[in-house]
């Protein structure tokens, strides 16, 4: 399939539907309910005391000069244009604001650092900064009493709360609603806490600031020593809590989301609007696979010690009994969750074009092409288009928005602008646009209402359609079944010179002119990029993407997809989606369906057209079954659709048999998968194995484990019955143990499936078992690994010494639990556990230890994109991944930096691609770069 992203849109054809990308040209609406909550002012709140011993200093108050009055603050820096992040709320009068007697400014209080010296040195309070008309006003207050204002120009406040918010993490793109937080910063040596509240006014943002000392941690504080099953403990109590709290904050975005503001913390995250169902299911998946581990191991455990409790002791059987119970409850009721999550995860819809609104419109020459998605045929941008173009209006969100309210849409009358009303049944219309206009698209719905009443809505928000140029495209059929083109854009001449591009190749232009002939056929669908040289602009991509259609075909088209029932593996509901037809063709009349010797003819109805091409089928085995269905419209013309599925009998186990020696898991069990084969190699004898198939299960939940037949000798034959065994091995040699699991259908008894595994055993008589267990908290290096060595044993010996051999050079005598050995380098490591015992003899045993390098990666991130010239822009590289040890900056303006997070100023309005190179310790380099764009103020 072709890859649309390698043909890179302008920024028109490109936006952002959320409005916060870096080309974003989403336009905000200003409504009166929005208008009038900017004007409200918040009540000020005062902060605590700040006692400080720091004498006070003077501030001087000047008056500026007279070439600086005759510009007023409100023209040198106003809230519209101080940088990109000011509130769209604020009203025309703000921006245009003139004075005739300049303020008195404080030239002493130019920073962040300036106010924080203030209110340390006199020991105030607070401070408010609050923007008016022709200045910015500072209140310091003490006691809830104002000692002294001052007042600042907009640049200097403009830096200020650039500052305040880059300290306390707040939002720089949100302007018109409140935020409040705190962060940490230094001056003079000294840490403080700043604590901050910003809120909307009535000229841009009214800021609250108080500041106080951070105590130092006493040094040297002794350290209670805790338990290593202590520090477990809390672990998985931490951990299972975080997951619980991560799959019920999941759980309850699931439920809930409906619109794109409800997953909008999954897009902070930098998450694509296409990935966040895919991320959201991943997520659930690892919670409550996770989840469900702990609660099984936790449920083993509870019942082992209920089943190895003395029937004497009641109390303690009891108590067990009610702990298992509740276990098992929550057990299946985790399982019954996650069943339920997953299918609503299944069901979410498609952010990224939720995002565009009810109203949707696409270029519909992309959309009927198999070289472009959906999602990149959408069209954010429909002003200032070049024709001629075909679009495509789809209201099917807004229409199953209007089902739910309990209406029922009978029709929709559109109106273009050009004179003439079109009805459709249907929640989409295409329309071509061929001529320069701009095109006012009003919409008319009539729908039943709740009382039966039929109703006359108008459907507001549809944005309008400007086509400002066209070109002259002509294209002419041959009689072998292809054609040729022509393109003459002499029209397009005032806006620059024009380069044309075949899909082939996107880096080198086939032709440069107004008119373009291909000299060839074409009988494939084609892409054709045309590309504006504009004077002063650097190349963004194309202008427009000409879709040139292959040979013409019958234009009746559809897709079947098909579902399984939940309560039957074998029956199954077919549907036509997605059906198309040539419009001169008439409407689709019937859908007949074949499956094997069973035929079904369905009407069509065109208010429900796929809703009535429905049908379910019982079918009477497994296997591969394939499935035609023929569409048939008004002028006779047939299509038929073929797909194939297929019905498996065979189930797919989802827990594995869980092995025990005595009354512990056995470890180094290899499983494979693929032939359902267990190996136990170089098993200590003697020894009883215990093994447990009462937690097998199959994905598929209509069959359940009914029964278990054991073959200890593996000659054909089931020994032992029942869900789990014990098998002594005393004697030194190989075994093989078959397992049959006989699964039955829920509702049809008599339909059982039988998976067979195998076990195959070594036995080994052994003087010492030297039992070596590896714990890490991580597979990346650096990390800490401990070792726990205290469940070796040797026979009629005691050990006296245990020596470990970390595979990196390192060798030393620990105890038997080694609380951890540093890995530094990324390999394979053989791991060497040797014992003493108080005669001198010596036994070893080896485990292969994998570490791998953490991964890396290198990330920008500013807290200004779009700002006028001589603003500082804070630029991070906290989000690169790795152990960096190097960094070079380079803003695009012939300055550079090695910080790792600098502050750059540009003295020239323009675009500009700042670019970051980190080096990490292993001597690898990564590279990251940024669009800035600068404006002059």
């Amino acid at each position: 399939m072709f890859d649309p992203s390698k043909l890179q849109l302008t920024p028109e054809e490109n936006n952002d539907p959320l409005g916060n990308g870096e080309n974003s040209n989403t336009h905000e609406e200003v409504t009166t309910e929005t208008i009038t909550q900017t004007k409200t002012t918040p009540t000020e709140q005062t902060p605590e005391n700040i006692p400080q011993d720091t004498p006070p200093i003077e501030d001087n108050i000047v008056v500026p000069s007279e070439t600086a009055a005759s510009t007023p603050p409100a023209e040198t820096l106003s809230p519209e244009t101080a940088n990109d992040t000011a509130s769209p709320l604020a009203t025309p009068e703000s921006a245009t604001m003139t004075t005739t007697t300049p303020p008195v400014t404080d030239i002493n209080i130019q920073t962040m650092d300036d106010i924080i010296r203030i209110l340390v040195n006199k020991s105030y309070d607070f401070v408010t900064i609050e923007p008016q008309e022709h200045e910015v006003v500072l209140h310091f207050k003490k006691d809830k009493e104002e000692k002294e204002s001052r007042s600042i120009r907009f640049p200097e406040y403009s830096n200020i709360l650039i500052k305040v918010k880059t300290i306390t993490g707040m939002n720089l793109d949100t302007t018109n609603k409140e935020q409040e937080a705190s962060g940490k910063t230094e001056q003079n040596g000294i840490h403080y806490e700043l604590v901050s509240k910003v809120v909307p006014s009535n000229f841009w943002e009214k800021i609250f600031i108080k500041v106080k000392p951070v105590e130092k941690e006493v040094a040297g504080t002794q350290k209670k020593k805790t338990s290593l099953s202590s520090i477990f403990s809390f672990l998985g109590a931490l951990l299972t809590i975080s997951l619980i709290l991560g799959g019920g904050f999941i759980s309850f975005v699931v439920l809930n989301a409906k619109t794109v503001e409800d997953v909008q913390f999954f897009y902070s995250l930098g998450i694509n609007l296409n990935d966040i169902n895919t991320f959201i299911s991943k997520v659930i998946t690892i919670i409550f696979s996770l989840l469900l581990l702990i609660e099984t191991i936790l449920l083993v455990i509870v019942l082992f010690k209920l089943l190895l409790t003395k029937k004497d002791n009641k109390p303690r059987r009891v108590r067990y009994f009610i702990i298992s119970a509740v276990l098992l409850f929550v057990t299946f009721w985790s399982a019954a969750a996650w069943m339920t999550i997953d299918q609503k995860v299944k069901s979410l819809p498609n952010w990224q074009e939720l995002a565009y609104g009810d109203v949707q419109i696409f270029d519909n020459a992309k959309l009927a092409s198999e070289k472009f998605d959906r999602i990149s045929s959408l069209m954010p941008e429909t002003t200032g288009l070049i024709g001629p173009i075909t679009l495509k209006f789809d209201l099917a969100l807004f229409a199953k928005n209007e089902t739910q309210k309990g209406f029922k849409i009978e029709r929709y009358i559109w109106d273009f602008g050009d004179g003439k009303t079109e009805t459709t049944l249907e929640p989409t219309i295409i329309k071509d646009f061929t001529k320069k206009w701009n095109y006012e698209i009003s919409l008319i719905i009539e729908e039943v209402d709740l009382n039966g009443q039929l109703i006359q809505k108008q459907v507001d928000d549809i944005p309008p359609v400007g086509v400002n140029y066209i070109i002259d495209y002509q294209e002419r059929s041959l009689p072998n079944g292809g054609k040729t083109i022509a393109f003459d854009a002499s029209e397009l001449e005032e806006l620059g010179k024009i380069e044309w591009y075949f899909e082939d190749d996107l880096e080198t232009p086939v032709s440069k002119g107004f008119i373009f002939k291909p000299g060839k056929i074409f009988f494939e669908e084609t892409l054709i990029g045309m590309h504006i040289i504009r004077d002063g602009e650097e190349n963004t991509g194309f202008d427009r993407i000409f879709v040139i259609s292959g040979e013409e075909e019958n234009g009746l088209n559809g897709e079947i997809v098909s579902e399984a029932s939940i309560n039957d593996d074998r029956k199954y509901t077919f549907q036509v989606t997605n059906v198309e037809n040539d419009f001169w063709a008439g409407f689709i009349e019937s859908f007949s369906w074949q499956i094997g010797k069973r035929v079904f003819n369905k009407e069509a109805n065109i208010e429900e057209l796929e809703k009535s091409s429905e049908i379910t089928v019982d079918f009477d085995e497994y296997g591969e079954h394939e499935i035609i269905v023929t569409l048939t419209d008004s002028s006779g013309k047939t299509k038929n659709l073929r797909t194939t599925i297929n019905i498996e009998k065979n189930l797919k186990l989802k827990n594995n048999l869980n092995i025990l020696n005595k009354t512990e898991p056995l470890e180094d069990v290899r499983y494979e998968e693929k032939t359902h084969e267990y190996f136990i190699n170089e098993l200590p004898i003697p020894t009883t194995l215990k093994l447990d198939a009462r937690l097998v299960r199959t994905e598929n939940l209509l069959y359940t484990l009914s029964d278990v037949r054991w073959d200890i000798d593996d000659d054909g034959k089931a020994d032992e019955f029942g869900k789990s065994i014990e098998y002594d091995v005393d004697v030194e040699g190989n075994y093989t143990i078959s397992v049959d699991y006989v699964f039955e259908h829920r509702k049809q008894s008599e339909d059982t499936i039988t998976i067979t595994e195998k076990v195959y055993i070594e036995g080994v008589k052994k003087d010492a078992i030297l039992d070596l267990k590896i714990e890490k908290d991580s597979i990346y290096v650096p990390v800490s690994v401990r070792f726990d060595a205290s469940k070796s044993e040797v026979k009629d010996k005691n050990i006296v010494k245990f020596i470990f051999d970390y595979g990196d050079g390192v060798q030393e005598e620990r105890d038997a639990i080694n609380p951890g050995h540093r890995y530094t380098k990324e390999g394979d490591y053989d791991v060497t556990l040797t014992v003493v015992t108080e005669d001198g003899s010596e036994y070893s045993t080896s485990k292969k230890l994998i570490l791998q390098p953490r991964p890396q990666s290198a990330e920008i991130s500013a807290s200004l994109k779009k700002a006028p010239i001589g603003q500082g822009i804070d630029f991070s590289s906290d989000q690169s991944v790795g152990q960096v040890i190097w960094y070079f900056w380079d803003f695009g303006d012939g300055e550079s930096s090695v910080d790792a997070n600098p502050t750059h100023s540009y003295s020239r309005a323009g675009n500009y691609t700042v670019k970051l190179r980190v080096q990490f310790n292993n001597n690898n380099s990564l590279e990251d770069q940024m669009d800035i764009e600068i404006y002059e103020d």
